[in-house]
């Protein structure tokens, strides 16, 4: 049982003569959790829980020894004045700082890496007892700083080596979790390792190993400093600065410490919640396993979708790097979404039809609100590209008849080719490997696509079945998957039927069934739409198409978003809304009607083998579109030579896509009006 309120707690013990070490290891345990002595035999600590806990344990070994002892919570009337204890507090410290500066300025002048860590593990049990902010610890501070960068080290853990120095340990703590310790392990996971391994030990007998990290202990790596709880320790130290999680910590800081230091009215409600939580699990694993609602933040959908506006207004270079800024933002800077649920939408966004960004982000927007937010995340994040690419359709239809702007598309449509291949390239690196199955269709369907100069449907169904037969692990699983067949040539059946419709609805279907056919990168929409839009419908010439492809690779967002501009082209506005909503409708629905159950699911063989053997098919396709649409864009030497010169560019270096076309259609100013006389 805890004892009464009070500022202090007491250790009053009365040891035996004999055994004569424990007089020192009673000592020496009093002196490393900070106690002072008020009196021979009576030792006192501040009302905080690690101290109770510290002062029990040695009570028990005083006990142990044959000793009596017993530990009490304090206010003191008379005799002892609290201030001067405060002050007596901060002097001990003062003393243990400037030893420790003094060694700190010998390890500056010629120091080894080991001294630094010897000297950091010193600060945080310094720190970990400095209850009362010395004010020595300033120039203690001032001085790690200078020995974290002469070590070429960012100060604390923030972000960067830091950080990338906690990942892969093992994080020890005391046993029996509360609060403190399982929000604490909650961060962890949430922004420093996903995959973060938790000890739980008594203190009494065991320490940390040197390669584990100690949290919320005496001694630890991270622990209480000042009046802060661990929670804000490892927030502070990690230097983020979240309005939501500084709310976080000021709930735990009050149940945690309970001096109401920023009365959060949240605080009883969740102190209820874990008190159930520590009534119903006495395992401390499983405590933590079942801690992430209870303390995680989620913002309003409104701050989620003003996210994804700017995603999709400021978001350049594919979808690689549009995933790379939402794992980046939302898990690692903001922890609005975590690392498992970003995870699975990869994993969807990967294994179903539709353009990789646009569906994880209304995965992620389906986690955070359902069907409601999945809709407004998907309008977030495809309207600033849909509005830019009306812009530039209106003025391409008219000013396309001006020279300069021929002259800038003569240079443009090269670049664009050497961004396809590029991307082809990498997406063949990615997705096929080694393997040759998935090579041997590939390399099928670059064939394939190069002489037809069409998309054939059928054989993308065919590479998806004949990767499901030849897997072993898939031949295994049975004939399962086959299900997924019919759901991803629904769409393509529906357009076939209803072809010869009005036009806008013709629009509707052909993009729905292009949409429904996209596999991880958006340019694999490319074949599709070329061989429906040039050679099949004839409503786009061949230079119309690049200046299409051209025009997604200028503008941010996702890729697929040029076929807005194919239907500008076709049909102005209405073309332009029914190209959009045809090519992003498959997308939406591969979200919200199969996500409820995608985790169940996600590891079957079966399905993953048809959709690597799909994925393969589309890779292909990619390297046979830039083909063919090579075979239109580079007409003479100087196209020839903008062509190869990009795609070192892109090879050789990270220049974003966007800068290269830019600079290509500048080069076609350039060359381009002598030659299209």
């Amino acid at each position: 049982m805890s004892p009464s309120p009070g500022r202090w707690y007491l250790l009053v013990h009365q040891l035996p003569p004999k055994p004569l070490y424990l007089r020192a290891k009673v000592r020496q345990r009093l002196a490393k959790v900070g106690a002072l002595a008020l009196k021979n035999s009576v030792y006192v600590l501040p009302a905080r829980p690690e101290c109770l806990e510290d002062l029990q344990w040695i009570a028990q070994e005083a006990e142990a020894g044959g000793g009596e002892a017993f530990v009490c919570g304090a206010a003191f009337v008379s005799g002892v004045e609290e201030g001067a204890l405060e002050r007596r507090f901060q002097e001990e410290r003062a003393a243990d700082y400037r030893a420790w500066v003094a060694e700190a300025r010998r390890a500056l002048e010629g120091g080894t890496d080991e001294s630094l860590e010897r000297l950091k593990k010193r600060w945080a049990e310094i720190r970990a007892i400095d209850f009362f902010d010395a004010p020595a610890r300033k120039e203690a501070q001032a001085m790690l700083t200078a020995l974290e960068k002469r070590a070429g080290r960012d100060s604390g853990t923030g972000p960067g080596r830091g950080v990338r120095d906690l990942v892969g340990k093992v994080w020890v703590t005391r046993r029996d979790v509360h609060v403190d310790r399982i929000a604490t392990a909650w961060l962890v996971r949430r922004f420093i390792d996903a995959r973060a391994r938790f000890r739980f030990i008594d203190p009494a007998r065991e320490q940390p190993r040197p390669t584990e990290i100690g949290f919320d202990m005496v001694g630890g790596t991270f622990t209480h400093e000042g009046d802060r709880c661990t929670f804000e320790t490892v927030l502070g130290r990690l230097g983020r600065r979240d309005r939501a999680l500084g709310q976080v910590a000021e709930i735990v800081h009050d149940l945690d410490l309970k001096d109401g230091k920023y009365g959060r009215p949240e605080a009883a409600g969740v102190g209820q919640l874990l008190a159930g939580l520590y009534a119903v699990e006495a395992d401390d694993g499983k405590r933590l396993a079942r801690d992430p609602r209870l303390v995680s933040a989620r913002p309003p959908l409104r701050a989620f979708a003003l996210y994804f506006l700017r995603l999709g207004a400021t978001g350049f270079g594919g979808p690689i790097a549009l995933a790379g800024d939402m794992q980046r933002t939302l898990v690692e800077e903001r922890g609005w979404t975590s690392p498992k649920d970003y995870l699975d939408g990869l994993a969807l966004a990967q294994l179903a039809p539709g353009p990789l960004a646009a569906q994880l982000a209304m995965y992620l927007g389906f986690t955070h609100s359902g069907l409601t937010g999945a809709s407004v995340v998907a309008v977030a994040f495809i309207l600033p590209s849909f509005l830019i690419v009306w812009a530039l359709s209106a003025a391409y239809v008219r000013f396309g008849g001006l020279p300069w702007m021929r002259a800038a598309f003569y240079g443009i449509g090269a670049a664009v080719i050497a961004v396809i291949a590029r991307s082809a390239w990498r997406l063949a690196r990615l997705t096929l490997g080694r393997d040759g199955v998935r090579w041997s269709i590939a390399v099928t369907l670059a064939v394939a696509t190069a002489y037809t100069e069409r998309e054939i449907v059928w054989l993308f169904l065919t590479a998806g079945l004949v990767a499901m037969v030849v897997s072993p692990m898939a031949a295994r699983a049975g004939k399962r998957a086959a299900l997924a067949i019919p759901l991803a040539s629904a769409l393509p059946a529906a357009a076939t039927a209803a072809a010869s419709s009005t036009s806008l609805l013709q629009l509707f279907l052909f993009f729905a069934k292009a949409g429904a056919f996209v596999f991880g990168s958006g340019l694999a929409i490319v074949p599709f739409l070329y061989g429906g839009v040039v050679r099949e419908h004839q409503w786009l010439t061949d230079q119309q198409f690049l200046d299409a492809v051209a025009v997604a690779m200028i503008t941010p967002g996702p890729v697929v978003i040029t076929v807005a501009f194919i239907g500008y082209l076709v049909r102005g506005f209405g073309g332009m809304v029914a190209a959009a909503a045809g090519v992003f409708l498959p997308v939406f629905l591969f979200v919200v009607l199969p996500a409820p159950m995608f985790r169940r699911h996600v590891d079957r063989p079966t399905l993953r083998a048809f959709v690597d053997g799909v994925t393969a098919a589309a890779t292909g396709a990619i390297g046979g579109a830039a083909f063919v649409l090579a075979r239109r864009a580079i007409v003479d030497l100087p196209t020839a030579g903008l062509a190869l010169a990009a795609l070192l560019v892109l090879m050789r270096w990270r220049v974003p896509e966007p800068l290269v076309i830019a600079a290509a259609g500048l080069l076609g100013l350039l060359l381009g009006p002598g030659r299209l006389g």
